[in-house]
């Protein structure tokens, strides 16, 4: 039994779930092989969809997405649709909350824009097990 999983059900009730979308621009646009036989224009920006969880205890997770060319709008729709599923439920069993999402966009798949949006909250969720379990430096980056 890991430590964080000896924790379940011990009070880290997500309380507040935030999701927002950015477009990054990339310093010198991307070509490949697509590109160069005109199938694809350079890549010049990435979107990323950052999430944020937080617990009524005080306890705080980010994780992040991205998508490349095209799909960031539907990557942070789906995950605002997603985040009221997280609300009340235990931080720390992760691998519940990851079976209850993946559920939850069932209609839609199990590839693609539904595990990329679970999966900025499932790096979210990890950090703030990190933080909780071990008060460790890479995890207080999330903060």
């Amino acid at each position: 039994m890991t430590k964080a999983s000896a924790l379940v059900g011990t009070g880290a009730t997500i309380s507040k779930i935030s999701c927002a979308l950015y477009r990054v621009p990339l310093k010198e646009p991307v070509s490949d092989a697509k590109v160069a036989t005109g199938r694809q224009r350079p890549l010049g920006d990435v979107d990323v969809v950052i999430a944020k969880v937080k617990t009524a205890d005080g306890l705080e997770g980010i994780g992040f997405s991205y998508s490349k060319r095209a799909g960031g709008p539907a990557l942070f729709a789906h995950a605002k649709q997603l985040a009221s599923l997280l609300i009340g439920e235990d931080a720390l069993d992760t691998s519940r909350i990851w079976q209850q999402l993946l559920w939850a966009a069932a209609s839609i798949g199990r590839q693609g824009v539904a595990v990329q949006s679970i999966a900025a909250f499932d790096i979210a969720l990890s950090a703030a097990v990190i933080l909780l379990t071990t008060g460790s430096a890479l995890a207080t980056l999330c903060r």
